[in-house]
């Protein structure tokens, strides 16, 4: 038995040494090898025992596993400085593109050549630069020479130049930029690859470490390599998966978001893979015209998250926007991750894990994820579909839930509702291209709006909150100060501006804050309502429970009455007050072929008709509609029956505010004068999402105009 077993220990002890020739002569293979770590074979001395002779002995010398030279410093230090410096060369590459497309070098002669000599040494021939030059230099010349017609000819000979070269800059400038994202989308792809790669290499690596296997050094080796690769590509930062208190021997990426959170790219459920498809081509529906064909457009994105710019693929054929504007929006991206009950638990389960939901379909509203698996959630992933009451959002941010677009009106905290109006305004429909009702200044006397109407008022689109118009509702927030009752205003009211609390009409006395006005006094079934009365805090004239009527013959001393077409009121001080808001009783009925309507009127050549005139308003019947005329329009005799008003654009359509219970429609509430929407008060929120109009010629588009970037 002696001999036996120093033969096995010498046996083991050769398999050692054989060990340890083998890696030397590996390290020596591999010394040129940048992605090789030096390894070396770890010893361990075998166990004791009691032996035949006495006395303790030991078995032989024993392999332990693989060990190499790697330092966890070195290796990151080397992976941010990889990042760094392709980073650099990336934007020296594009900068050099540009420099190329402009025709822009320096090409300076000496730093000692005087100013005479500038034109020559700074400016490269055949660039944009020297074209401007040429052209504001032929300009100078022709100031002091206007009549040379050898200055006059050099003046045209330069401005051909310099609109050649912006053209020509324009196109390597779009070439360029088709060449990046070309070359974005290829990085993307390979981003994706190199995740997963790591991901496979991550399992080995855990298969063995946790098994105390020892280090897998060469499945560690190839990690390294990878993460350098990966380094060149993104930027990331690495963690180490903790199991029990030690490292699991997998190793979870982070990317940086947004609001500078840290995203998880790679769990140690897989990898997320990353798009730069937004979905932000777009194919314009055609406009239901015979022949008509369909626009397609792509939206651009800059590195904000911000509408850049929209760019038109195809213009498509016979679009209008001769009775308003055509608006594209761009919203912010839908989850593509959504939770799934995987133990047939129900959701909500510890077993449950979140996958790409492959039904969802891309469109401008391309899906994906916002990173709900943070670097305090890793290996339990969250959809970023999850409740609300889960994430917490700036105000205007906009995003989507449930279905559903939101916009935060004011910064929200974790656990807040959806249904809380004072937080959140639920986009009603987002606009995708279509023309959308644009309102004017002018008609914000009449005009109102209904909840969740979107309406496009000088380069914004507004979204009504509440049923809004000349007059406003209040509901009032009830509150206590010092024990004492109060009810707090929830808008901001500016001077003049009428609106209704519990059946009284009142008119703010001076700009009054949203919260800053009290209005118990009139709360209750009987509030008192004097008219002409100042409200106990001093913020509100009482005007009564109804609105003055303006009549065709005023009676000035009446209390509401008419001065100069303005209703007035008798303050408590004997003062005069020029009311914000009246009833117009004035309004006519315009039937289907403008039955009813005098046809007396004779116009300058003789003809009889009927004289529609600037300023009146009609109710129109067969649309249940209301018109202002907003040119002076005379419709002979013989096309009265076939006269439609609502294919002029003499005039005005809009959704008036009926006054009483709404039973007449002759009799509509207007403000005194339009002096805009007052859109200060909450009642139109502006929405915080991409817009861009479109450059309609001749049918066809040919380009947009971004009127709000969105988020």
């Amino acid at each position: 038995m002696g001999l036996l077993s120093e033969i096995v220990k010498s046996s083991e002890a050769l398999r050692y040494h054989s060990k340890s020739a083998e890696i030397a002569g590996q390290n020596l293979a591999h010394v040129n090898d940048k992605d090789y770590a030096r390894q070396r074979v770890l010893a361990r001395e075998g166990v004791m025992h009691s032996s035949n002779f006495g006395g303790l002995g030991t078995s032989g010398l024993e392999s332990a596993g693989l060990d190499h030279a790697r330092n966890v410093v070195l290796d990151s230090r080397v992976i941010n400085e990889l990042g760094e410096t392709a980073s650099l060369e990336a934007r020296k590459e594009v900068l050099d593109l540009l420099q190329s497309a402009l025709g822009e070098k320096i090409d300076r002669e000496g730093l000692t050549g005087g100013l005479d000599s500038s034109h020559e040494s700074d400016l490269s021939a055949g660039s944009l630069t020297r074209a401007l030059n040429d052209f504001f230099n032929a300009f100078q010349e022709l100031s002091a020479s206007p009549d040379e017609p050898t200055i006059k000819q050099g003046l045209l000979h330069a401005i051909d130049t310099v609109v050649r070269r912006f053209n020509e800059a324009g196109s390597s400038l779009e070439q360029i930029e088709e060449d990046l994202t070309v070359s974005v989308q290829r990085s993307i792809d390979n981003v994706n690859r190199i995740l997963a790669q790591i991901h496979e290499v991550n399992k080995q690596v855990r298969r063995f470490q946790l098994q105390d296997k020892g280090t897998a050094v060469s499945y560690i080796d190839r990690r390294q390599a990878l993460l350098e690769e990966l380094s060149q590509i993104i930027d990331f930062t690495t963690e180490d998966d903790i199991v029990d208190g030690k490292p699991s021997g997998f190793v979870n990426i982070f990317a940086n978001g947004a609001d500078g959170e840290k995203i998880n790219l790679l769990a140690p459920q897989g990898a997320k893979p990353m798009t730069n498809d937004w979905g932000q081509e777009i194919e314009l529906a055609s406009t239901g015209v015979v022949g008509a064909s369909s626009a397609k457009i792509r939206a651009k994105i800059d590195s904000d998250g911000k509408l850049g710019r929209v760019e038109v693929l195809k213009g498509g054929s016979k679009y209008d926007d001769s009775k308003g504007p055509m608006l594209v929006s761009f919203l912010p991206p839908a989850s593509t991750f959504i939770e799934q009950d995987d133990d047939g638990a129900g959701l909500g389960n510890a077993n449950d894990n979140v996958a790409p939901n492959a039904n969802q379909a891309p469109n401008a509203n391309q899906a994906t994820d916002r990173g709900g698996e943070t670097a305090g959630t890793v290996g339990n992933p969250e959809s970023s579909g999850n409740p609300l009451t889960e994430i917490k959002y700036k105000e205007g941010e906009v995003f989507h839930r449930n279905g559903d677009y939101y916009q935060a009106l004011s910064p929200t905290q974790v656990g807040d509702s959806l249904d809380d109006a004072a937080k959140f305004l639920k986009i009603t429909q987002p606009v995708i291209g279509g023309v959308i009702d644009e309102k004017k200044l002018r008609f914000s006397d009449i005009e109102s709006f209904d909840k969740g109407e979107q309406v496009y008022i000088d380069g914004k689109v507004y979204q009504a909150v509440e049923d809004f118009g000349p007059v406003t509702s209040e509901i009032g927030r009830e509150t206590e100060v010092e024990g004492i009752e109060q009810v707090k205003t929830t808008k901001t009211y500016s001077q003049g501006e009428v609106f209704n609390y519990n059946g009284t009409y009142l008119q703010a006395a001076k700009k009054v804050l949203s919260g800053s006005g009290n209005l118990v006094q009139f709360k209750g079934d009987n509030p008192t309502s004097v008219p002409g009365d100042l409200s106990d805090d001093k913020n509100f004239y009482v005007i009564g429970n109804s609105l003055p009527t303006k009549s065709n013959a005023p009676v000035p001393d009446a209390n509401p009455y008419f001065f100069d077409g303005a209703p007035m009121i008798d303050l408590a001080d004997g003062s005069e007050l020029r009311l914000g808001a009246y009833i117009d009783s004035s309004v006519k009925t315009f039937k289907s072929g403008a039955e009813g309507l005098p046809i007396d009127t004779i116009n300058k050549d003789g003809i009889n008709g009927i004289k529609l005139t600037s300023g009146e308003i009609y109710y129109y019947e067969p649309e249940d509609k209301h018109f202002y005329v907003d040119a002076t329009t005379f419709v002979p005799e013989g096309g009265i029956s076939d006269f439609d008003p609502t294919t002029s654009s003499n005039f005005h359509f809009f959704k008036a505010t009926l006054a009483g219970d709404g039973s007449s429609k002759t009799e509509i509430i207007r403000s005194t004068t339009p002096a805009g929407y007052k859109l200060g008060n909450g009642g139109l929120e502006e929405l915080n999402i991409g817009i861009a109009e479109a450059i309609i010629s001749d049918g066809e588009i040919t380009g947009f105009n971004v009127i709000n970037e969105g988020n």
